[in-house]
């Protein structure tokens, strides 16, 4: 009994050093606080309608009511701009190392039954808009490049032996459409066709045409390999 008396002694004293001679008093109201009668230092308020949490910091030994309004010196919010109905939840537990995702158009969460340790991470941001993140190696990571878009034109066929161009010609100097069974090379497994060109034929020309995507990369010229 005399441990407790003394304990119960020392309290009040460490209070009456800072201008108080009793315990923290607990307010509570349906708004943010103003001058609650009678409330000194290191009183809280509790607004039960938005789930805040407030304590009076006003300057030790003022009299009360030492806050009148939530202020600098005055009653300032605990975890300030987090309203209770803005809290998220989530109705059951999750596993442990997993992703958590959204449970609906709401504030509830769920497990995503995705472990975090899979999850496919790029070491670097995209260098341009709309770039494909591709494997780096045998691992969890990528690499973000351009759309590898390749296109195959044919320009020539070849039809049981007769030969026609694939492409648009000019009227004067334009290749000759062969059949490449029919060279001088033999190509006799090879049915297709190809273009042939005059030797030293500065002037001939074959043209094709397709349509580009309307977000290329204008600052990239198409790489173009013939053969």
């Amino acid at each position: 009994m005399r441990l407790a008396i003394t304990l119960f002694c020392c309290a009040l004293a460490a209070y009456a050093q800072s201008g108080r001679t009793s315990y923290p008093q607990k307010f509570f109201g349906t708004a943010a606080p103003g001058s609650v009668t009678g409330n000194l230092p290191g009183d809280t308020f509790t607004d039960t309608t938005n789930g805040k949490y407030y304590i009076c910091e006003a300057t030790i030994s003022t009299a009360p009511p030492a806050c009148t309004s939530v202020a600098t010196n005055g009653w300032v919010e605990i975890d300030p701009g987090v309203a209770q109905a803005n809290i998220v939840t989530a109705a059951s537990n999750f596993v442990s190392g997993n992703l958590v995702s959204a449970a609906g158009a709401n504030k509830t969460t769920q497990d995503a039954g995705i472990a975090a340790a899979n999850v496919v991470a790029a070491a670097s941001a995209a260098t341009a808009a709309k770039q494909l993140c591709t494997a780096s190696g045998t691992s969890k990571s990528c690499t973000y490049i351009d759309f590898p878009d390749t296109k195959i034109i044919p320009v020539a066929n070849c039809v049981a032996g007769t030969a026609g161009a694939a492409v648009d010609l000019p009227t004067t100097n334009a290749p000759t459409a062969i059949c490449l069974s029919a060279t001088a090379t033999a190509h006799t497994n090879n049915l297709g066709g190809a273009l042939s060109w005059a030797n030293n034929n500065s002037t001939t020309n074959a043209q094709f045409s397709f349509e580009l995507p309307a977000d290329w990369d204008t600052a990239t010229q198409p790489w173009v390999s013939i053969y």
